[in-house]
């Protein structure tokens, strides 16, 4: 599957980035994810092919990523550069816009959390389209659901958010942290 994750057919590539994340946990998955961080990173690559392997770091959720989704941010190859600004915002429900300075300060904020306070800090945001992917995925992740719509006012959000929090303190930091 992980090869696929470069096929020139774009069909194929993205049913490869939507199924690759499922592997997590099954042994080699850690070197694969090692490898696409690889192909994102070297410079001199054909530009597709570090944007296909950001697209599939953005895809897998692949936290570990971060790092090198802030300092690819402002690489000199723009496609690559936009790519990683995608990746950053999947990864985090968060846009911050083109900026290493402001995702960088973003990452040192909140490296020692988990991604799905991340998540749920999102609930809240400005921007309803990344409140709804914050909503799915906590959905999805958690297996929890509190009320949460992206549309709703801010204040049914907030309470919404405020229940993923005591769940989070009281069960969910045991289970996923």
């Amino acid at each position: 599957v992980a090869g696929r994750l470069f096929d020139e057919d774009d069909g194929v590539r993205k049913l490869a980035q939507e199924v690759f994340a499922r592997f997590r946990g099954i042994a080699g998955y850690d070197e694969q994810l090692v490898i696409i961080r690889r192909a994102a990173r070297i410079r001199g690559k054909v530009a597709r092919r570090r944007t296909d392997a950001l697209a599939a770091l953005a895809a897998a959720r692949d936290v570990g990523s971060l790092d090198l989704c802030v300092e690819l941010i402002e690489d000199e190859d723009q496609a690559v550069g936009r790519a990683a600004h995608v990746a950053l915002v999947a990864l985090t429900c968060e846009d911050l816009g083109p900026s290493m300075r402001k995702w960088g300060q973003w990452v040192d904020k909140n490296r020692g959390r988990s991604r799905i306070e991340w998540l749920i800090d999102a609930l809240v945001s400005n921007d309803e389209a990344l409140r709804t992917s914050a909503g799915d995925e906590i959905k999805a992740l958690t297996q929890q659901y509190f009320g949460f719509h992206p549309s709703s006012p801010r204040r049914e959000r907030e309470v919404a958010q405020q229940k993923y929090r005591a769940w989070w303190q009281a069960e969910g930091k045991k289970q996923f942290g």
